[in-house]
């Protein structure tokens, strides 16, 4: 993570050599071809995550230290804006990201929907 002035700056480059060189990106994307999946939209959705982390999550980082979370009556009372966040992060579709398995599915193997 780099910030500079309270700002943070998802590290894209650092991230694009993990995916390319570390984690062989072009042998995953080629598991997940007929679904659409490449290397574009793996850089594309990494962009994408990190632009919602600069501007959505990172500003709530010092108010939700500051405020942090509560239990009352049972309930846990995430810190303000926490939940407005989170609302924007599962409206963006970032909750369901999910593909068939390449494969025959085996027995007892659970995929994320």
């Amino acid at each position: 993570m780099r910030c500079r002035r309270g700002l943070y700056s998802p590290p894209l480059d650092d991230l694009r050599f993990l995916l390319s060189s570390a984690f062989n990106l072009d042998e995953l994307s080629a598991l997940f071809a007929e679904q659409g999946f490449g290397v574009d939209l793996a850089l594309t959705l990494l962009e994408e995550a990190g632009r919602f982390c600069t501007g959505v999550l990172a500003p709530l980082n010092l108010p939700g230290d500051a405020a942090g979370c509560r239990l009352e009556g049972g309930n846990v009372l995430t810190a303000p804006g926490f939940a407005q966040a989170y609302a924007a992060f599962a409206e963006g579709g970032w909750c369901g990201l999910s593909a068939p398995p390449p494969g025959p599915v085996k027995q007892g193997m659970r995929t994320p929907e």
